[in-house]
């Protein structure tokens, strides 16, 4: 029979009898680019299905079948050989069996140990503090905003508005500042709670442990220690991958910003920060980055943590010419820049975005605003994303660029 009727018959797939057909466990006869499975060819995966459900692997499935075919072993041979096997895949298990009864046990203490161990969750709600509403600048004309019809908790603003003499607003919203320009269509929302786990599964592990690297690094290059009360700025915080790991390590006396235009991201990374052990005084910022609501000369610490490498998806410009008046004279920027290594004739990055994804554009534009480099870092090529990461084709390499620098004297 042909292998549509061969699948169909034993309920199986095409792919998995062009599997077994590779490893040479299934000898189908081949006849004008047809295969062909005879009686023997049952029986073989017949012997495959039973050898699988005991615990054989496809190896030693293999194994199994030279000594079939080529040993050409009487029938009182065969059978010995045949029980060998069964009683050493037998012993296997229960080896294996034994291992799993401990496993278990030392998985049920850690279960104990941590449940008992684990503090509990105490979700703060938080919001902007008072003593930071000095920060808030109206992007068009610089004036001070002034804070309306607000809700005030524990020196905390969870809710109300923040409004210029211009009429420029941003709305305050279970604790998340929010440009009213934004097309945010309710004043609840809901997000994907599963959104990390499923970024973790369907991201390649190459990015992953780019990703991975590129914070460890930052960690022990970042030295926080000369700055007092410094004022972070995260361009594009996202899920928080970079906050989530340093906020053990910002000093007491900081106020971070977390600034993104998503506001579904921007509740998950609330959620996670209010639940947070570590707590420190963070504002959300809901925004783009050309509408960032702050006072100039206020930002000790830029964080461009791939926010000038999104921006860069839509825009030729470069992000940070128009950020410099948000920060101080003596700053330190702290930058993680997506960039490629060549383009394909398939890419999806758009020709007029393309020079700014290069090194060599980069380091002009950084050294045309007179930043000098502190530390630096390359990292490998990666040459594959995932569903998440789907911005480069299978024919492009990107890397990492990690950058500590501060603006010449």
């Amino acid at each position: 029979m042909r292998i549509g009727a061969f699948v169909k018959k034993n309920h199986t797939t095409e792919d998995t009898i062009r599997h077994y057909m590779e490893l040479g466990l299934l000898l189908a006869e081949k006849r004008n680019a047809q295969y062909f499975f005879d009686a023997q060819c049952q029986f073989d995966f017949d012997d495959i299905i039973s050898l699988k459900n005991m615990g054989f692997s496809l190896h030693e499935i293999k194994h199994f079948f030279y000594y079939k075919r080529l040993g050409k072993l009487t029938d009182s041979q065969s059978q010995n050989y045949y029980t060998s096997l069964l009683y050493q895949k037998q012993q296997q298990l229960f080896l294996k069996k034994d291992q799993i009864k401990k496993q278990i046990v030392m998985l049920e203490d850690k279960i104990k140990e941590s449940n008992d161990h684990s503090p509990a969750q105490n979700y703060q709600p938080s919001g902007i503090p008072i003593e930071a509403l000095s920060l808030f600048h109206c992007p068009r004309c610089h004036k001070p905003l002034i804070l309306k019809e607000a809700n005030i908790s524990d020196n905390q603003i969870l809710s109300g508005v923040l409004i210029c003499e211009c009429g420029k607003a941003y709305r305050i919203l279970q604790g998340i500042l929010i440009d009213s320009d934004l097309d945010i269509e309710s004043d609840i929302w809901s997000y994907d709670e599963n959104y990390l786990d499923s970024y973790l599964s369907y991201t390649d592990a190459s990015y992953l442990d780019n990703l991975s690297e590129s914070i460890d690094w930052f960690h022990k290059k970042i030295d926080l220690n000369d700055y007092k009360q410094p004022v972070f700025l995260e361009l594009g915080s996202g899920v928080g991958f970079f906050l989530r790991n340093i906020v053990s390590y910002l000093p007491k006396d900081s106020l971070y910003i977390a600034l993104d235009h998503d506001i579904n991201r921007q509740l998950f990374l609330k959620q996670c920060m209010d639940a947070s052990q570590e707590q420190r005084n963070i504002i959300f910022v809901c925004a783009d980055f050309l509408q960032i609501p702050l006072k100039e000369d206020s930002v000790d610490i830029l964080c461009d943590i791939s926010g000038t490498s999104n921006y860069n998806f839509t825009h030729t410009d470069f992000l940070l010419n128009h950020l410099i008046p948000f920060v101080k004279k003596e700053h330190l920027l702290i930058g993680s820049y997506i960039l490629f290594q060549n383009f394909s004739l398939q890419s999806k990055i758009p020709k007029e975005f393309q020079k700014n994804f290069t090194k060599e554009e980069l380091m002009k534009n950084l050294d045309a605003l007179s930043y000098k480099q502190v530390e630096s870092k390359v990292s490998d090529l990666i040459r594959r994303g995932g569903i998440y990461e789907d911005y480069f084709t299978s024919a492009e390499a990107i890397f990492s660029y990690l950058i500590l620098a501060k603006p010449w004297a």
